[in-house]
């Protein structure tokens, strides 16, 4: 009986893997819960634009009512100069949210400096997402991401007491840049400290999309004007803040990686005393041993360095690197384009919000049920399925615009715009899932740091973009289309399916690398064939 016994606690108990570490449980709510605020709080710095630079409607200047004249923004702006030097006026405008535009008198052509504006404060978020993955893989995810957050939260709330656009713009890009930061560790930090069966409904559950509801809320009820939402974004950080001081642990596979094997040590007995989970530590030293070995074996050892020049190593990084970074920047400039130009829609800012935010969270839960249910739903179809919608989206509103039946289907138009907003999330989650599941341990934060700048890229042109309709308004929407198309036909052949697999360890070999050394060896066979034949 004693035999039978002792057999069936043999069969009973498994091995425990690196990966049971992150099991579900309590540090993973924890977890959940930095991710939560996190990511609502870099939504509210990158949206705080769409409302603080929103550009009111004109509706008259003195006895002109340019409601009853049937009027657009554009003829109004035409004649607005001479109207108000003969009727001795000055304008006045409206709209649903206290903007910098209404508060100092920025209207008509003088809005382009506002879009400036944005787009210089895009350009920190740029050196944000480029230098975030180089500190965080050289310092850690953990220590990193709560100094970003420290000082964004600093200068939001700075930015609330600027006196003038220029002020304004150089507080907004110290915010942009650190937030730039804080974005480009949290996708990576969150897949390296969850369970990896868990990571793609997370990923859809606590999203930019669910956040953009909120947004919109807080907005409403709490920030009717520019001031209020920038001193109100600020407090959000406190939560994220306090979470990394005193609950979060860094990332063991950051330690790892770095041979630095007695502090993920550490880092893991931590995570597994939140958790209530016990293990020997001989069993613990043992995991720990696999995993470096891993690591070690692949070309990942804890004395090499890897830079962006590694992401263009071998001809596969190359492709998956330039197709990927093309996925982002049209999901960025589409998203963008139309959330920077959001007086360009018709109805209620707060509306357009809304369902900006809330159709791309309905998406997410449906892709992730489907997810779970549907092995074959893949990273690479639900892609291509969405780059593929952007472009009959973006297509069918240039040809309006083409053939001026643009009123006629106003309704329709806006309702394309929304669902482009909408498709453009799911790039951006499963282009993120693709790239932290190619690219191997030692260069997989850099890689999403090229995303980040490619995304980033197309922010800064995103509030030009639209001004191209000045020329022809097909333009915007035609150009967008073309390159979509493009990247959507590299991407089904370049980009493999890495749903359900292994994170990627290996580095490639000296064999693969572009740079020469397949040509050195090349010749090195052809010699020894050479001798051979001779021979």
């Amino acid at each position: 009986m004693l035999e039978k016994s002792n057999a069936e606690v043999k069969l009973t108990k498994t091995k425990m893997k690196f990966d049971d570490i992150f099991s579900r449980g309590r540090y993973t709510f924890i977890f959940c819960v930095l991710l939560q605020f996190t990511i609502l709080f870099q939504l509210s710095n990158m949206f705080f634009p769409s409302f603080s630079f929103l550009v009111p409607k004109i509706t008259h200047c003195g006895n002109t009512n340019f409601v009853e004249l049937g009027w657009d923004q554009k003829e109004i702006c035409s004649n607005i100069q001479n109207i108000s030097l003969n009727n001795a006026c000055k304008p006045v405008a409206v709209a649903d949210f206290y903007s910098v535009n209404m508060q100092w008198n920025y209207l008509c052509k003088d809005a382009l400096k506002v879009k400036t504006s944005l787009a210089t404060i895009m350009f920190g978020v740029i050196f944000g997402s480029g230098l975030g993955g180089i500190l965080s893989d050289k310092y850690g995810r953990r220590k990193v991401l709560l100094i970003a957050l420290i000082f964004c939260g600093i200068f939001t709330a700075i930015s609330s007491l600027s006196s003038e656009l220029l002020e304004l713009t150089i507080y907004r890009t110290l915010v942009g840049f650190f937030n730039g930061i804080t974005i480009v560790i949290t996708n990576v930090f969150l897949l390296e400290c969850i369970p990896k069966n868990d990571k793609i409904v997370i990923t859809n559950l606590i999203s930019w999309p669910l956040n953009g509801i909120v947004f919109a809320f807080i907005t409403y009820y709490f920030a009717p004007n520019w001031i209020d939402l920038a001193r109100i974004t600020s407090l959000i950080s406190i939560i994220p803040i306090l979470l990394l001081c005193y609950c979060i642990c860094e990332s063991p596979r950051f330690f790892i990686q770095k041979g630095r094997i007695m502090e993920a040590k550490n880092e893991i007995k931590k995570i597994l005393a939140i958790n209530k989970i016990k293990i020997e530590e001989v069993e613990l030293d043992e995991i720990l041993k696999e995993e470096h070995i891993l690591i070690k074996s692949s070309e990942s050892s804890v004395d090499k360095k890897y830079s962006f020049y590694h992401l263009f190593y071998s001809w596969d990084l190359v492709g998956r690197t330039l197709t990927l970074s093309s996925v982002f920047f049209i999901a960025s400039i589409s998203k963008y384009g139309i959330m920077f130009n959001m007086e360009s829609l018709s109805g209620s800012i707060y509306l357009n919000m809304v369902y900006a935010s809330g159709c791309p969270f309905i998406l997410n839960l449906i892709i992730a049920a489907a997810d779970i249910k549907y092995k074959w739903l893949g990273r690479r179809l639900v892609s291509m399925t969405f780059l593929i919608s952007i472009f009959l989206s973006l297509s069918t509103i240039g040809f309006f615009h083409i053939f001026g039946i643009i009123k006629e289907f106003e309704t329709l138009v806006r309702i394309l715009q929304i669902l482009t907003v909408c498709f453009t999330g799911q790039l951006f989650t499963s282009g993120g899932a693709l790239s932290s599941e190619l690219y191997p341990t030692g260069v997989r934060n850099m890689a999403y740091s090229i995303l980040q700048v490619s995304a980033r890229w197309g922010g800064v042109l995103a509030p030009y973009f639209f001004y191209l309709s000045s020329i022809s308004e097909s333009i915007p929407y035609l150009s967008l289309s073309l390159i979509t198309i493009v990247t959507t036909i590299a991407f089904f052949f370049i980009i493999p399916e890495a749903k359900g697999k292994p994170l990627n360890e290996r580095m490639p070999s000296k064999e693969e690398c572009i740079f020469g050394n397949k040509k050195k060896i090349d010749i090195e066979m052809n010699e020894k064939e050479s001798e051979k034949m001779l021979a």
